[in-house]
């Protein structure tokens, strides 16, 4: 599955709760019950704790518990007006209303449920309600409902379930849509390395041993960068959310240095921010030594996803003015929320060569969010191939027995409302590459030594352009 590191929707609430406990003369403002619109999660406030609930058709389950005091230190934009709310965390706006007490769901409270049926009923529920791609994905999901559920019976075993819930989502075939493995199974699941990411690593390296002068990388490899000649920079991005500049001994293991880069994120108060911050101070850092050159080459054949924060910031380098980008809305019963208008600032630092986008089916969730807005740059081409397909946030879920699942409920499109959802983003120079990973990076590998194609199609365009 593709990653896609979203405003995570507990941190907007969080600050949310911090905002209006703030701006707000009420003699308590916050406590009670909110809802998020289109997002299926409610937050019960009192003065002790803030608990998240994920809610549905049927009932609704806590997701986590949150001490109130932690919440004080955050702060974000917002717009309060009497029982509604509007704030904005990162490049998402959310809206919310006050639920009375006894209402909706707020008492039918299932968590801690084992009942097989009951799990598949709130993850069915919650996927009819919020899942925003049925249509474009070609899937009845009233017809899997009755295919599926006659599979379990109330006493039905975690396994069974499991396989369940696992081939009726596999039915999607949305790299945004998952169920983790519940920890009382994987005694069952050997480790195998990951074939896929051992070639990854060997294309890359290949790559920058042959076309780079001098290596300059980032986060041992998440970003690579230099020059390929005088004339034509090359920035490889392979993830959009390692990105988080943390002070790390350089003298750690490649492995060393990602645990304890995790361990680094899993205490951090602020992770967002933090990459934010490291994403924006790498970029300005290398624009600042590129813009000598006449082109650049942005590589992102290698990139699953992660923050779209950080994706736009790297598109903020390419543009001379304030630039709307992409449109973003979310599914909300039988249509959609309002759609928001995804604006781009410029950076001090600005690119006015040419720019050579590579992209292949792996450019996937937040990298495609780049390749979007990348689309209103008058000097921006697209060489490889189409791009997978997969643009929403990832809406992260909790079931009432606690396994953790996650699925699509937004959309994005073009400026001209063009939604590439599923068929990907096509390139203005076709290379056909094969959309499974192992295949891909073995003939990207054999292709190295002799020359990679997309890199010496981007010399000739340069060259062509002189």
């Amino acid at each position: 599955m593709k990653q896609k590191f979203s405003a995570v929707l507990c941190f907007v609430i969080i600050i949310f709760i911090s905002s209006c406990n703030k701006i707000s003369e009420h003699p308590d403002p916050i406590n009670g019950i909110w809802e998020c619109v289109g997002y299926g999660q409610q937050i019960d406030i009192n003065d002790s704790l803030a608990s998240f609930y994920d809610i549905y058709k049927t009932g609704r389950n806590l997701n986590f518990k949150i001490n109130r005091i932690e919440f004080d230190n955050l702060f974000d934009q917002r717009k309060l007006a009497s029982d509604s709310l509007t704030i904005k965390f990162g490049i998402n706006e959310y809206d919310f209303f006050r639920v009375a007490p006894g209402s909706n769901l707020s008492q039918i409270d299932l968590t801690n449920s084992k009942d097989p049926l009951v799990n598949f009923d709130a993850l069915w529920y919650t996927f009819d309600a919020n899942y925003c791609s049925f249509d474009i994905r070609g899937v009845d999901w009233k017809k899997l409902r009755e295919q599926y559920r006659n599979k379990l019976t109330a006493k039905s075993t975690e396994q069974e379930l499991y396989v369940v819930l696992s081939q009726m989502l596999l039915q999607l075939n949305d790299g945004h849509v998952s169920i983790d493995m519940p920890e009382s199974l994987e005694h069952e699941k050997e480790e195998t390395l990951d074939q896929v990411d051992m070639m990854k690593d060997s294309v890359i390296n290949s790559l920058n041993k042959k076309y780079l002068r001098k290596k300059v990388q980032y986060n041992r490899g998440i970003i690579n960068w230099g020059f390929i000649n005088k004339d034509i920079a090359y920035i490889q991005i392979n993830d959009f959310e390692k990105l988080a500049n943390f002070d790390l001994d350089p003298k750690l293991s490649t492995e060393q240095f990602f645990l304890e880069y995790e361990k680094r994120a899993a205490l951090s108060p602020n992770y967002v921010s933090d990459i934010k911050q490291g994403i924006k101070k790498q970029m300005d850092f290398i624009f600042k030594e590129v813009k000598p050159a006449k082109s650049c080459i942005i590589d992102m054949r290698f990139n699953g996803g992660g923050s779209d924060e950080a994706a736009l910031e790297v598109v903020s380098h390419f543009v001379k003015r304030k630039t709307n980008v992409l449109l973003k809305k979310v599914k909300l019963d039988k249509g959609f929320s309002r759609e928001q208008r995804i604006v781009v600032n410029p950076s001090e630092n600005y690119f006015a060569g040419k720019v050579f986008i590579l992209t292949s089916p792996q450019t996937a969730s937040a990298a495609e969010t780049f390749v979007l807005a990348s689309m209103n740059l008058p000097n921006a081409v697209r060489i490889g191939s189409t791009t997978e397909g997969i643009f929403s946030d990832i809406l992260s879920k909790k079931l009432p027995n606690g396994w953790d699942y996650g699925l699509s409920n937004e959309i994005y499109t073009s400026n001209k409302g063009v939604n590439y959802e599923k068929q990907g983003i096509p390139a203005d120079f076709r290379i056909v590459y094969a959309k499974d990973g192992l295949k891909f990076y073995k003939s990207l590998l054999q292709s190295a030594e002799t020359g990679d194609l997309a890199i010496e199609t981007a010399f000739k365009l340069h060259n062509s352009s002189k």
